[in-house]
């Protein structure tokens, strides 16, 4: 019995691991759509609004550089999304998503300033 759930765990394992790794790779290799990509990862963190601010910047801007770690090798046409926590003074989430640019709408917010804070 011991070896069955073993195994039921390991293929657990693997299956989760690769829809992680398509997981990542579609957000790697799309256009970032504002509603779809940006809000309702947002709205699924279900944020403290007092004390956790949600953010877009974008990945070619100067202010990321300090995420240059998070931007893979040769993709920058996308955005580095994150929520900073003013009590910790850190990140409580960040990631970068994009690869094939952004949609018309993330375009015009991220084009009069790279760094947009979400309210």
């Amino acid at each position: 019995m011991d070896e069955f759930i073993d195994f039921i765990l390991e293929a657990l394992e693997k299956a989760w691991d690769t829809i992680c790794e398509i997981f990542i790779n579609v957000i790697l290799n799309t256009i970032v759509d504002f509603l779809n990509d940006v809000v309702n990862y947002f709205k699924g963190l279900l944020l403290n609004k007092d004390i956790q601010k949600p953010f877009i910047l974008d990945a070619k801007s100067d202010k990321a550089a300090i995420f240059k770690d998070l931007i893979p090798e040769g993709k920058n046409d996308g955005v580095i999304e994150g929520v900073f926590n003013q009590q910790t003074e850190d990140f409580d989430s960040i990631r970068y998503i994009g690869g094939q640019g952004v949609d018309k709408e993330t375009q015009e917010l991220i084009k009069r300033d790279p760094l947009v804070v979400l309210n």
